[in-house]
């Protein structure tokens, strides 16, 4: 029995003239992907590590407080960030001798000099916009010391996905659906009054810092925010995978009937499968796999109630995808299910005190 039941409808990113911008994305799989239904048709970033505004500084003392800034650009492998590493710290401080290496056993980079020197990983100038979570440091200042290995393995850079909505919209809900994040991964929403391209994947203080919960899918449910502005940091630097894709990320309203229960409710497996036939009666099978169902239906609910099927119903209309969360009070990372209503809602024309809404066909999407 569905507990408290709500639907995620009108995904924004499909709005009309969005701006979707990734930090990166492979020719073969880019942004646009986004925008299809199946979870499994994703935007794959480029990499493994992409150096942006957003994580481009190494704040360090040697002699004096000074910054170096890491050549934006795509790098295929550690050795080629390791001599941009270096580049970069000789422009900024050229008195001592700089070395960055990958260890290709342990992961680790390590950042070395021939004179001592404090990697400024928490109190620099610029720890909004550090490369230092990219290449595995924890984000403490360092000891002086000659030589400053990386706590934590590091086999890519975060990720980002910034969206442009055109105005300010309201939405209450985010979710993704199909990835390759590892469990130590994080999806980070964030949202703001102007652009967050450039700010750094550390800045503080914004409207909307939320963390996306759960597996996969990830979900977090948050009060109204109404923002132009969107950005997606996904932070998963110790996946082994050495790269990160996303197949669906959902940000809009939902819709919650006020009524706690379905009065009936029906979870099955649909089997795709089917015989075909040949003209002189052979048969052929055609193997698919299973698609889940979800059947519900409302008994003698108030008008109130039925304004928000209606509403529901204009707004997620049969085919159109979205989120069905059965359970979104006590369980909504395990409730969640993509699909879309394969059957429009039967709502009752005539308003009174009382009614009945349903049944309600949500079938899983696939693919």
């Amino acid at each position: 029995m569905a507990k408290q039941t709500r639907f995620a409808y009108q995904n924004l990113l499909q709005t009309a003239g969005a701006v979707i911008v990734p930090d990166s994305e492979l020719a073969s799989m880019p942004r646009g992907n986004l925008l299809k239904p199946g979870s499994s048709v994703r935007l794959r970033f480029a990499g493994p590590w992409v150096i942006t505004a957003d994580n481009n500084k190494i704040d360090f003392n040697r002699g004096g407080v000074k910054s170096a800034t890491i050549a934006v650009g795509t790098y295929a492998t550690a050795a080629l960030l390791a001599v941009a590493i270096v580049a970069a710290l000789e422009a900024a401080d050229a008195t001592p001798v700089w070395a960055c290496t990958y260890g290709g056993a342990t992961f680790k980079f390590t950042i070395s000099s021939d004179l001592a020197f404090t990697l400024l990983f928490l109190t620099g100038a610029n720890f909004v916009a550090s490369v230092h979570i990219d290449m595995g440091y924890s984000s403490t200042d360092k000891g002086s010391a000659t030589s400053q290995v990386a706590e934590d393995v590091s086999y890519q850079s975060r990720h980002s996905i910034d969206i442009d909505l055109g105005s300010a919209i309201a939405f209450t809900v985010s979710i993704s659906r199909g990835h390759n994040l590892s469990a130590g991964g994080t999806l980070a929403l964030r949202a703001h009054t102007f652009s967050l391209i450039g700010s750094g994947y550390g800045a503080a203080g914004l409207d909307v810092m939320q963390t996306l919960t759960g597996t996969d899918p990830r979900v977090i449910f948050f009060s109204s925010a109404t923002k132009r502005y969107l950005r997606l940091i996904l932070s998963d630097v110790q996946n082994s995978a050495g790269y990160t894709e996303i197949g669906v990320w959902f940000v809009g309203a939902y819709a919650q009937p006020t009524i706690l229960e379905s009065i009936d409710f029906e979870e099955r497996y649909e089997p795709l499968s089917e015989v075909r036939y040949a003209d002189g009666g052979a048969h052929h099978q055609v193997l698919r796999t299973d698609r889940l169902v979800y059947r519900l239906s409302w008994q003698e609910i108030e008008q109130a109630n039925i304004d928000i099927f209606r509403a529901l119903n204009l707004a997620m209309p049969m085919g159109a995808s979205g989120f069905l969360i059965l359970d979104a009070v006590d369980n909504p990372t395990t409730s969640t299910v993509y699909g879309f209503f394969r059957s429009g809602l039967s709502i009752p024309m005539v308003s009174g005190p009382y009614s009945n809404v349903g049944p309600l066909e949500f079938a899983e999407t696939l693919g």
